[in-house]
């Protein structure tokens, strides 16, 4: 069987700084070192999350200095992405020194603003070749589905509470929750939130459905079920945000998808539809959103839906009220926002007025020019792909549908995430290749 997740090449080979970025974008994206099982076999240490990724900086740059090969900064197709990203580098930086905490604030919560862009240059640097792309996303689908496997294996197996190794994970991270809908459970990863672990899920989906549908031999069946099997993780965990991603991303996939599969599509969807039937709690979750929202309230059918599975209330879902108060904070100081000691207190759980709040336009205005900026190429260089019927086009799909998801459940991130930024820096390697094959062409 051909590999559906690699093309023949003979620009470029596997080597040793590729092996490593592939096990760190695995180790990040999955959180790994948060995982209780993770944590427990190093003996109670957690790992932050950036020390990888610096120690790869480090490792590259010395690469370099030995070699004489010096970091350089082409003027290329994706050159506005890294003027972006500098800017990003430059104007956090003094909205950080604004607040006047101290050097050590400005060290803490400058690596944790800008290493996830520093992976994500790392990414795009040095995956040259669609080839690592495919290898990779094949990876994390093994992953998300060896991770989904092993909650829903604690879940049936009775492990629903778990010793908390307090201080070193978080309170009410230890796996599964007893939710508001009677004796509703939701899944998740012991050591992670629950919502963290349903939002790294959905775009694995996508690729698992390209695996099913590009293959001619019985391991389609085998990519079906095991996409459908991680689109049921999602909504086990019965959160809202990574439910709405996922729907957000199965649209796009059918609408770009060019194979003309149409018993095909009707038989996922139907699936899809069984599933969602069997985890409606997901489903509830936004009916008592919805219910306690001034537009929606007056509706009677949205109403009585609430009334009859009693998830109505006419108090203020909290997502808004946080962001009620975010918008406050960031009023305060709106060119270099209010700080992060500011922000840990209100905790807000959307990552665009997080990061407006936190710091201010100077941060805010290059991150979401990138974010736009991202999604405007993609789409140009996808649909290029896709007149020119390339080799490529189908993992475009994937790419693009991923980073239109994950861009929208940022609207629900409770902080900044490394996932999403190793997509969006495999979607930006897949534009600067694309883009270079359409120039050869």
């Amino acid at each position: 069987m051909p590999n559906l997740l690699s093309i023949n090449t003979h620009r470029h080979s596997w080597n040793l700084i590729n092996t490593l970025i592939a096990i760190i974008i695995v180790m990040n994206y999955f959180n790994i070192y948060f995982h209780l099982w993770f944590v427990e076999l190093l003996g109670g240490v957690i790992i932050k999350l950036w020390l990888p990724s610096a120690l790869l900086l480090f490792f590259i740059a010395m690469q370099r200095a030995v070699t004489g090969r010096p970091l350089t900064f082409k003027k290329d197709s994706i050159y506005s992405i890294k003027v972006l990203c500098f800017f990003y580098f430059i104007f956090g930086s003094i909205s950080l020194v604004a607040h006047g905490e101290g050097m050590w604030y400005l060290g803490k919560n400058s690596l944790f603003m800008f290493m996830p862009v520093v992976l994500f240059g790392i990414i795009i640097a040095w995956f040259n070749d669609n080839e690592y792309i495919k290898r990779v996303l094949q990876i994390l689908f093994v992953g998300g589905l060896i991770m989904s496997l092993y909650v829903e294996y604690l879940f049936f197996n009775g492990s629903s509470s778990f010793e908390i190794m307090e201080p070193l994970l978080r309170a009410g991270d230890s796996g599964v929750f007893k939710s508001a809908l009677g004796d509703v459970f939701r899944h998740g990863m012991p050591g992670l939130g629950i919502n963290t672990y349903a939002a790294m899920l959905p775009p694995l989906v996508l690729v698992g459905l390209y695996m099913a549908l590009n293959s001619t031999s019985l391991l389609k069946y085998f990519y079906y079920a095991a996409s459908l099997f991680i689109s049921y993780a999602v909504l086990a965990t019965m959160s809202r945000a990574a439910f709405i991603a996922l729907m957000v991303g199965l649209l796009l996939f059918l609408w770009y998808t060019s194979q003309k599969k149409y018993s095909t599509y009707i038989i996922l969807i139907m699936a899809f539809i069984s599933i969602v039937w069997l985890k409606v709690g997901v489903l509830l979750r936004v009916v008592g959103l919805l219910s306690s929202s001034e537009i929606f309230s007056e509706s009677k059918y949205i109403t009585d839906i609430a009334l009859k599975y009693d998830v109505y209330t006419t108090v203020e879902d909290q997502h808004i009220t946080l962001i009620s108060r975010s918008t406050s904070a960031f009023l305060e100081s709106p060119l270099f926002g209010v700080g992060m000691n500011e922000m840990m207190i209100i905790n807000e759980h959307n990552r665009y007025v997080e990061l407006l709040a936190t710091n201010g336009l100077a941060g805010f205005i290059p991150y979401v020019a990138l974010i736009i900026t991202m999604i405007f190429i993609s789409r140009k260089i996808l649909l290029k792909e896709i007149k020119n019927n390339s080799q490529d086009k189908e993992i475009g799909v994937i790419l693009f549908a991923g980073l239109i998801s994950f861009v929208f459940y940022m609207n629900a991130a409770p902080s900044e995430f490394y996932f999403y930024w190793i997509w969006f820096a495999l979607v930006i390697a897949w534009v600067r290749n694309c883009n270079r094959a359409q120039y050869h062409r």
